[in-house]
Order: structure tokens, then sequence, then C-alpha cells
């Protein structure tokens, strides 16, 4: 924390009004790498109103005290609990950390956090230069450099990063994480337990080949294990998502829901663990601002945390515009996405399309993505969905792990999927590839050669 003096009201956040200020103290308070960022620079008199000033002084002070940054609650009872402050103020704390909770920063945060950061950076470098006239009056130069080495350095970030010599024992603690189960076993064995907090994972599959089935068994075996789950869809209306996972938990044929309400509900509570919230968005309707807009939200009206953030489609999310290519606008997308897995350290899981290519083959490879190859680079984990026209008649098809910094890859797995009730059931691995690949490339050419003997004899 700066140090506290007298200040010129041009040297405080004054002109920028309450508003201003009360989010700033917000984003302080929200986040902790920012508050640490903010620990030199910010005085506590930079607010004009005492109320914010106090709870500044007390949030760094708990910082001093204890390594870590108070949370809004006990900020609030820090306050409450303090004689020295009179009846007026107290309420007036308890009053603006009410109304903060109340009310997340949403698509604010990167303009508070930047502006209010520069601003006690210009103003730490200030007070250094006044301080640097004095020393070059007393002829002390060797001070100088270091008040403006000091100044610079302020306000940056204060982790340095991860000291491998001293950091086995954490290196092993964090590779011991506990997975969260895909509710696939087959493939719960190859990625070390399921999915991984802070990820991004894929599907990537051509159209209807079943992308928002394994979409909604994915976040139906979250539920069951007592997760939180949100569930974002840009294609199809949100009514339409929950009738698919009502019918997963039922086995109930989806045409067959609507007569059939009491049934799935009490089917439903039986199995449902964990609380599922479906956010429908305008197709490129949303952006990855918007959806952490919406999760914050969710965290301060419903005290609901996601685990898994389940986006249906991303290629059909809105990109922040100002790219010459549409390839990097979706690229900039996945990295955002991945952004934000860490952000609320959630897994996040997503599908992607092919482009034609993918069309009726054995097996799909990241070759086929769509749009953007860069894309592939920024997914932990890829899976592509393989089905041909007799698998889509047979109700079955391949999932192949094409990438994974979750585990092993390179499986392809048989499942069988009924699309009547969203259930896809996972297989016994196949890792002879080259022996699929073969065959449809026979198949391929089997089907080229019929239909060119069929023209041919129609000459």
């Amino acid at each position: 924390m700066a140090e506290e003096q007298q200040l010129d009201p041009r040297d405080t956040f004054a002109s920028q009004g309450i508003v201003y200020q009360e989010k700033t103290l917000q984003a302080l308070i929200q986040d902790p790498l920012f508050a640490d960022q903010m620990l030199d620079v910010l005085n506590p008199q930079f607010f004009d109103v005492s109320y914010l000033q106090e709870c500044a002084v007390k949030f760094f002070q708990h910082k001093a005290k204890f390594k870590t940054f108070p949370s809004a609650d006990v900020l609030e009872v820090m306050v409450t609990r303090d004689q020295e402050l009179d009846h007026e103020l107290t309420v007036q704390v308890r009053d603006y950390l009410t109304r903060m909770k109340a009310h997340p920063l949403n698509g604010d945060t990167g303009y508070i956090q930047s502006s209010s950061l520069d601003f006690c950076k210009k103003q730490s470098m200030k007070v250094a230069l006044i301080k640097a006239i004095d020393k070059m009056q007393e002829s002390k130069f060797d001070d100088i450099s270091g008040l403006i080495k000091e100044a610079l350095s302020a306000g940056s970030t204060r982790d340095l990063g991860h000291d491998y010599s001293t950091g086995f024992a954490q290196r092993s603690e964090k590779s011991n994480t506990k997975r969260i189960p895909t509710g696939w076993g087959p493939l719960d064995a190859v990625l070390n337990g399921g999915w991984e907090r802070s990820t991004i994972s894929t599907f990537i599959a051509p159209t209807g080949a079943g992308k928002s089935h394994f979409l909604v068994n994915a976040g139906a075996h979250g539920i069951a294990q007592g997760l939180n789950v949100v569930y974002i869809t840009l294609e199809m209306a949100d009514y339409k998502i929950g009738l698919r996972f009502d019918s997963y938990y039922s086995g109930i044929e989806l045409n067959h829901i609507p007569d059939h309400a009491a049934k799935v509900e009490e089917a439903a509570r039986g199995k449902v663990k964990g609380r599922l919230f479906i956010k429908e968005f305008p197709t490129k309707g949303a952006g990855v601002q918007t959806i952490r807009s919406y999760l914050q939200r969710l965290i301060a009206v419903h005290d609901f945390v996601p685990d898994l953030i389940i986006i249906d489609y991303a290629d059909l999310m809105r990109g922040a515009g100002g790219f010459a290519d549409k390839r990097y606008e979706l690229e900039d997308n996945y990295k955002e996405l991945r952004g934000l897995s860490k952000e609320f350290n959630a897994v996040v899981i997503t599908a992607d399309q092919t482009n034609r290519s993918g069309l009726d083959m054995e097996v799909v490879t990241i070759g086929q993505i769509g749009e953007s190859y860069a894309k592939a680079t920024v997914c932990d984990l890829i899976m592509t969905v393989s089905r041909t026209m007799e698998d889509k008649q047979a109700n079955t098809g391949r999932l192949f792990v094409a990438k994974s910094r979750l585990g092993r890859d390179g499986m392809v797995f048989p499942f069988v999927m009924n699309p009547a009730t969203v259930k896809v059931s996972l297989l016994a691995e196949n890792t002879n590839m080259q022996e699929i690949l073969e065959a449809g490339q026979e198949k391929q050419a089997k089907r080229l050669s019929e239909k060119f003997e069929s023209f041919m004899n129609k000459r």
C-alpha cells in the first residue's frame, strides 16, 4: 500500500466520480491478482469518500497481517467489529458492500482495472520525481536512479513464476489434482481420470454428426456427480436443450417427453445432484465478455460457481472484431475461452465443425478442423466424432482422441449413439487407427467404383 499523505484533489480519483471509485475498489476485492498489482501504488486517500477509504485501509491491513486479501464478507465483518468507527460510517460501508455483491462489474472490469492502475502508476512516478528533485539538490545522484527504478516497477505483477529448483513438492501436488470424470470410463482411463480444471476441450465433427449430443452427455455426467454446469447455447433454444437433458435422465424418447412430464421429473430428481443453468444467446450474439458477465451474475445472484462451462458452440460466438480475416477472430475466441477456464478454475467444453472433407470419413483428424487450424494449438484436448451414412443407420460411430495434454492420445473409441434418448455409450478403445483408415480408403474407393460403373451402364 502506498504511503499516506495529504493529497491535492487533482491527485485523487475525485474527478472520476463516486461510481468509478466504487467500481475501482470492487475490482480490488473481486480480483486478488489485480489487488496484488495495486498493493504498492494505491493510496487509500485516492478515494475521496470516507467509506471507501476505510474499506481500502482494512483491505490492505488484512493482506499485511494474514498474507491474503479478504473477501467482501470478511471485510464487512472487520468493519462491523471496529468499535472506533462511528455508526454512520459503518452503515455506509455495509450498504456499499451489499450493492457491490448484488452488481458484478461485468463488462466494466477491463476498463476499470486498466485505467485505475494507470492512474496509480502515474501518481507513483510523480511522487518519485518530486523526491528525485530533492535528491538532486542534495547531490545524491545515485539515490535518484533507485527512486525512478522503484517507481517504474511499482504496479507490475508480483508473481515471479515457478522456481524449478524449489518446486518439486509443489509440482507433485498440482499434478495429483483430482480430475473430473467425463462419465465415459474408457476415455477417463486415457485422460488420467477425466477433465482437468483450467483447460479447454473440444469435440470436432461434421454437421449432423452429434456434437451437441456429446456436449449434453458431458454436462449430464457432471451434474450427476454434484457439479455446477453452465450450458451456453448459441444455436438451439434453451428449452430444447433442457428437453435433451430430460430425455437423457429419464430414458424417454425426445418426442414423447411432453406426454410424460411427471415421469421425467421423478427420474431426473433421482439422478440430478448438481445444478444446471442453460442460457440461450442469439447466434453471434454473445462474445467471451458477454459470457463472463453472465457467469459473474450467476455467482453474485445464485451463489453458483461453475465447474463445467459448455459452449454450444464456439464458432457461433461473436468475435472481438478488428481482424482482417475470420480465422484470426475464431482463434482469438478460443484463446479467450481458455483464459475464461483459468479465471473461473473450470473446465470449458465446446464443439467445432469440420470442413467438407470431414463428411463421411471413417476417422476425422485435426486436418479437417473448420476455418482456422490455429484453434487446434489452443485446445488442451481435441476429440473428433466420425459417423458415416452407415453409422447413422446403425447408431454407431468413432471418437478419436486427436490431441491431449491431459493424457494419452491417438486412440479410437467406437461408440453407440441413441439419438432418441441423446445417450452416447463409449466402447473399449481401438488403437489400430491405421487399419481403420485403410478400411475407410477401401470403402471410399469401392463407392467411387460402384458409382462409375452405374454411370457407364446408363450410357
